[in-house]
Formats: structure tokens, sequence, C-alpha cells
């Protein structure tokens, strides 16, 4: 048994390397190893959930870019309900799931796997985004309230929600306040520095016509 425990921890281990060397080639544009990488670590641990967030991020980041087949697109949606299954305890494989769904139009599970992610972590920037994409902003008050109060440095989201709220209610004062806050927060000053930054946009828009939410916050104010 014990030299069964011991080859189980050495092929996470080879798998936690695989995970890092693969994120090193992303940030070196060398994409295609980076996925080979990604593959052998989820074979290597095919019950861990990170490896398959892993996986399921790099295929999804592929599809938001439009660089991605049906296929591709598929493994993405297999890897994220998989690590979702291994460990429910994780917001990010619901709000990419959620992502997913959203982008290839079904709105209802795209609605049910925000709601969730948020449920494990209020302030999360792909899931706050998503909902408020989809749900009337009047029935977003309490999320966009709970997100706030969370004091994250990434829920620009939230405070960009709440500065037009303000903007619609006539108060001024409180939504310049709002504005600067929502444009100091990381997920709308430096998207493109953070690991999720790809997701941060509309899926059904062009990702390079998107409008930079730091401009469009500044333009408001």
């Amino acid at each position: 048994r014990s030299v069964q425990v011991s080859g189980l921890v050495c092929r996470y281990l080879v798998s936690s390397f695989r995970r890092l060397v693969a994120n090193t080639l992303v940030q070196q544009g060398q994409v295609d190893e980076a996925g080979g990488f990604l593959e052998e670590a989820a074979r290597e641990a095919p019950n861990d959930s990170v490896t398959a967030t892993d996986l399921g991020v790099f295929r999804l980041r592929q599809v938001a870019v439009g660089a991605a087949s049906t296929s591709t697109a598929k493994v993405a949606q297999v890897e994220l309900l998989k690590a979702a299954k291994l460990d429910s305890s994780k917001p990010t494989p619901f709000a990419l799931l959620g992502y997913w769904y959203e982008k290839f139009g079904d709105k209802k599970r795209a609605v049910g796997c925000y709601s969730r992610s948020l449920m494990l972590d209020a302030t999360h920037p792909v899931a706050g985004r998503g909902i408020l994409r989809l749900v009337a902003a009047d029935f977003m008050t309490s999320t966009v309230e709970r997100a706030i109060s969370a004091e994250s440095p990434l829920v620009g989201w939230a405070w960009a929600s709440k500065a037009l709220q303000k903007v619609a209610d006539g108060e001024g004062e409180l939504a310049i306040v709002s504005f600067l806050k929502a444009s100091r927060c990381r997920d709308i000053a430096c998207p493109h520095l953070e690991q999720l930054g790809v997701f941060l946009s509309n899926p059904l828009s062009n990702q390079q016509q998107h409008l930079h939410e730091l401009t469009s916050c500044l333009s408001e104010l």
C-alpha cells in the first residue's frame, strides 16, 4: 500500500510540474507546447481538480479569442465540469462554465453557474460581470453590495454597476466616488495582468473591439 501511495504522490508531483511548465510557456507565447504539457498533466492526475481547471481554462481561453475548434470547446466544457465535480468548493470552474454556456447561448445554465460561483466567492470578477449581463440590474443590488463589502481588489465590476445606478438615481457625488473606486480595482485598471483577464469581456463580443472598462469608467466620470 505504501508503494501505491508513493506512486500516486509521484504522479501528482509530476502533474504539478507539468502545469507549472505549461503556465510558463503560456506567458512566453508558446501556446501549442503549453497545451501538450497540460494534456499530459491531466493524464498523470485524472482526479485532481486543479489540473482539470487549468486545462479547462487553457482550452476556454482558445475559445474566447476565437482560436478553437468545436472539439476544443467541448474539451473546455468537459474539463471544467470535471473540476467542479471534483471540488465543488472552488468558484472558478463554475464561473467559467457560466462563461462557456453564455458563449454558446444557454442563458439558463449560464445564470445558474454564475450564481453558484458568486455563492462561493461574492467577488469573482468573471461571475460578477456575467450575472450583470444576464440579469436585470434592479435585481442585483444585494449581489453588488455583497461584493463591495468584501473589499476585494477585484470588484471593479461591482463598483461600476453601483456607479451607473447612482447616475440613474441622480446621486452624482456618490456616482463619482463609485467610478473612482471602480477605476482603482485591478480587474478594471489592469485586467491584462489577471490570470482570468480574457474572460472579463462579454463572450459574445469581438474581443478586439471591446471597450476597455477603465476608459469607459473615466468617460462616465
